[in-house]
């Protein structure tokens, strides 16, 4: 037994079997905060779009009355290096770094006092969880959101590039490549969306499992949302996707032996949690 188990269980001695443990909360606020800075992020480009998207009638108007004109591409080409330019201007990686950083921080915060409240349900005192790794977790989570946000973005300006050189290759009618524009922009806000949820997600379920097995936690119970989203629910939105998390719910798992796609948080878009497993920690006292 460890020095933290045996913390533990000095402390925990008469604590009565069978105490509820409260369910962990999924941080939902902090991925609604992280997808209203993507979408920030998304608008901003559009801003830097501006000058290209106010002259594209002209260029189409001209390009259809001289087909494959050298000049318009070469006009194209600069507002597209133009609006490059100033998406990089003001996406500065120290800065994102810092963001990311901080949401990471957040994110550890959330979940911390989520496992102490379970700790004080099944043992009637706060035993103090270690930190050590949570650093680099929260490191990693910056570094790769730094790039995932960096992408996003030039990734926008890149898809709106290939849609108005196509429309001055085909001759294509303003009102169809704005709308061609517009269901761009739709995808790169969805996109953002999604990221916040996933990477949120996948932070929340490391840095739960850090701090779980940190404490001599060895196992965990699988939760989901219950909810109609959960994977391999019976009619529910992926009643056919290929590991079900449904029939996980309630199930005890050893963080030593994932399950083929991962821990709870670590597949995309996971939405489940992982609510530590104290009868290891109970069963000497």
């Amino acid at each position: 037994m460890t020095k933290q188990e045996q913390l533990i269980a000095r402390r925990a001695r008469g604590i009565k079997r069978g105490r509820r443990i409260p369910r962990q909360q999924r941080p939902a606020h902090l991925e609604r905060a992280y997808a209203t800075q993507l979408l920030r992020i998304v608008d901003r480009v559009r801003e830097a779009l501006a000058p290209l998207l106010a002259e594209l009638p002209r260029l189409l108007e001209r390009n259809a009355r001289a087909r494959a004109d050298a000049g318009e591409g070469d006009r194209l080409r600069t507002l597209i290096a133009e609006a490059l330019g100033r998406v990089r201007g003001f996406i500065d990686p120290t800065q994102l770094d810092a963001l990311a950083k901080q949401l990471g921080h957040n994110v550890s915060s959330f979940s911390g006092a989520q496992l102490r409240r379970q700790i004080i349900a099944a043992l009637g005192v706060d035993v103090y969880a270690s930190e050590a790794g949570l650093a680099a977790i929260i490191e990693g989570f910056a570094a790769e959101n730094v790039s995932l946000i960096t992408n996003l973005a030039e990734q926008l300006v890149s898809n709106v590039e290939g849609a108005t050189t196509r429309a001055l290759a085909n001759a294509t009618r303003h009102t169809d490549l704005a709308k061609e524009i517009e269901k761009i922009m739709g995808v790169s806000k969805k996109r953002a969306k999604l990221i916040a949820r996933d990477q949120i997600g996948k932070l929340n379920g490391k840095v739960n499992h850090k701090r779980q097995t940190n404490l001599g936690i060895n196992e965990y119970v699988w939760r989901t949302g219950k909810d109609r989203r959960v994977r391999g629910t019976p009619g529910g939105a992926f009643p056919n996707a290929k590991y079900s998390h449904y029939a996980r719910e309630g199930k005890t798992f050893s963080w030593d032996e994932p399950p083929p796609d991962g821990h709870p948080g670590e597949p995309v878009l996971c939405r489940c949690g992982a609510d530590p497993d104290f009868n290891d920690l109970l069963a000497g006292l």
